[in-house]
């Protein structure tokens, strides 16, 4: 078999995982095994992230020390430097590397010479995975420093994975059930010190890290999505706070559950952030489930209408369209959810994304 028919093959059984309705981590690793029979790869980085912030919801480390988290996030959201994520998740492809970001001058990189130089690595792949206008992960792919960088042809072959990967975490954020029903049901708060050490936290607080802890983290670790928001919010001008804006992102923990981070500093103190980790809010969730069932932007526009109780003339009022092309919409928005009528559609947005179901505390 020659290279471009593994490299078919290699394809085709990755297309095949994104549709085999596997949870998004086991998506991300057997994915990672493949890619690896046709591209070498010394280190890897597969997050996925929040669509609305682009902000880090979970992820996958292969060879990749988890202590240089903090160092990467730094770069991400207050360094200049090539390939970042929010230029990717927009950028007419979605996928690029180093060496020809850099046009083969890696020390123009601040990323390769403070964050990957120092452990070892040389040239860097990045994919913005991504589909219909919404990023749903980030996929960085590295090489030993020293050795050859990738190629066109590396790149091609990744950006031809992107949408059926894309589509693959996009089913995880709907098809995954609760599958842990716990009595803590409010918010719990937690802080982090300038050296990243978890301070003081509510009993609350600590059962949802334990819930969001990351099967390839090792023990005691935070999770990357705390990074996320400590780093977004670090790097957050004065003006910006003094302007109420707050780092979040919404996860989907290891359970099924969603929950939602925010991250502040105490009053006059930024040596120390303060998180609130709470599960997501039905009416901020909501926006990301609808996405999540890749409805177009019009049917979009009818669902977030629909979930407001809105009858079929208030909604063509609204839209300036026909109560006819309303029903045609409405129709398709239950094909794509599943849903049988408009209370079964709320049910699935509100009631099987929100929260645990009663019965399923009840049964056990």
């Amino acid at each position: 078999m020659d290279g471009a028919d593994r490299r078919e093959r290699v394809r085709r059984d990755i297309v095949e995982l994104c549709y085999q309705g596997t949870d998004s981590m086991t998506l991300r690793r057997e994915a990672l095994v493949s890619l690896r029979k046709v591209v070498s790869v010394d280190g890897a980085f597969f997050a996925t992230v929040d669509p609305s912030t682009l902000l880090y919801a979970s992820a996958l480390r292969e060879g990749m020390p988890t202590e240089v988290t903090p160092r990467f996030l730094h770069n991400e959201f207050a360094q200049d430097d090539v390939n970042k994520i929010r230029y990717l998740a927009t950028a007419t492809q979605p996928v690029n590397w180093l060496d020809r970001a850099t046009a083969g001058d890696r020390e123009l990189s601040p990323r390769y010479r403070e964050v990957m130089r120092p452990i070892g690595f040389g040239d860097e792949l990045r994919a913005a995975i991504r589909a219909d206008g919404w990023c749903w992960g980030f996929m960085c792919l590295h090489r030993q420093d020293g050795s050859g960088g990738f190629t066109g042809d590396d790149a091609a072959f990744v950006s031809s994975l992107v949408p059926h990967l894309a589509a693959g975490l996009r089913r995880c954020a709907v098809a995954e059930t609760v599958s842990i029903v716990t009595e803590i049901d409010g918010p719990g708060v937690f802080t982090i010190a300038s050296d990243w050490s978890l301070g003081s936290a509510t009993l609350a607080a600590k059962k949802w890290l334990t819930e969001l802890a990351e099967e390839e983290a090792p023990r005691g670790n935070l999770p990357i999505s705390v990074y996320a928001v400590v780093e977004k919010l670090r790097c957050l001008c004065a003006d910006d706070l003094a302007n109420g804006i707050v780092p979040s992102v919404r996860v989907r923990a290891p359970s099924g559950r969603w929950l939602t981070l925010h991250g502040s500093y105490l009053s006059g103190n930024r040596n120390e952030v303060v998180i609130v980790v709470e599960p997501s809010d039905r009416h901020d969730l909501a926006p990301l489930i609808i996405a999540a069932y890749g409805l177009t932007a019009r049917e979009s526009q009818v669902a977030q209408r629909l979930l407001l109780g809105a009858p079929t003339k208030e909604i063509a009022t609204a839209l300036s369209i026909s109560a006819h092309t309303v029903n045609d919409h409405i129709k398709a928005i239950f094909d794509k959810t599943g849903s049988r009528s408009r209370g079964d559609f709320l049910g699935r947005i509100f009631a099987t994304h929100y929260s645990p179901s009663r019965h399923a505390a009840e049964s056990r």
